[in-house]
């Protein structure tokens, strides 16, 4: 696997994010979202270049959302902006009348904002490194920057010393399941993580994405199991070969499917 900074993307839907992103060298598009469930729930507003940007990350996270991807995008190019604005718009509206509710995970979010404000707090989006990075991801990564800067702000933890940032080591068992389509935690970042403990496993799925455990990867689940039953026994993992790859839509399904719907 190459260890690019840029997120690997499906490599039928590589040659159409450019074309998708020149959609927006006119500015914003104009959407109109209606609850399906409630029609008297409307939203409009105007989808940018970050929606693209953001919608393409979120489904790279999951095993369904990665292989029908390509089929979004070609659906984009070839239906012009109003289907950009239908396809952004639908999961930008849809996350803004969510958004009125508590989200589902106060915690879990709490203690996510906590760690990262006060181990590695983003001050400025001109912080991020953007140095032989592709188009892409340096437009996520200044995304993802004004995103924290602003969390930061509001949960106003005071940031750890310098003194902090080394590398943890114990010789503890450990187990690691990665993905080669991972952008959250890359395999390159987790054999960091692996290289540095001297007792871990690693274990990378081919063509797999994010998720294992939860992302119907029966294999991975055998592993753990071995694992969690007894750490210091030398794991079978000749299930990884047989292990599924993400299953790309082909580009071309993308308007039957639209039909069907």
């Amino acid at each position: 696997m190459a260890r690019s900074p840029d997120p690997p993307l499906p490599r039928a839907g590589v040659p159409r994010v450019g074309s998708t992103k020149a959609l927006f060298d006119d500015g914003p598009i104009p959407y109109t979202f209606t609850n399906p469930e409630d029609r008297s729930q409307t939203v409009e507003g105007v989808v940018t270049v970050d929606d693209l940007v953001e919608f393409i990350y979120s489904n790279q996270g999951s095993l369904g959302g990665n292989g029908i991807l390509p089929s979004f995008l070609q659906a984009m190019v070839e239906g012009g902006p109003e289907a950009a604005a239908e396809v952004l718009g639908q999961k930008k509206g849809s996350a803004l009348l969510i958004s009125r509710t508590a989200t589902k995970n106060p915690i879990a979010y709490a203690m996510h904002s906590a760690m990262v404000c006060s181990d590695d707090p983003v001050r400025s989006a001109d912080d991020v490194k953007t140095d032989g990075v592709g188009r892409y991801a340096t437009l996520f990564g200044q995304i993802a920057a004004k995103e924290y800067v602003e969390l930061c702000s509001l949960v106003n933890v005071r940031a750890l010393p310098d003194s902090t940032d080394v590398d943890v080591t114990t010789d503890v068992p450990v187990l690691l399941l990665s993905g080669t389509l991972d952008v959250q935690t890359p395999e390159f970042r987790t054999r960091e993580v692996a290289d540095a403990l001297p007792n871990a496993e690693m274990v990378v799925f081919p063509g797999r994405s994010h998720v294992q455990i939860a992302g119907a990867n029966l294999c991975a689940s055998s592993i753990m199991t071995q694992f969690v039953l007894d750490p210091t026994a030398d794991l079978k993992t000749r299930c990884v070969k047989k292990t599924q790859a993400v299953p790309f839509a082909p580009p071309q399904d993308a308007g039957a499917k639209s039909e069907r719907n």
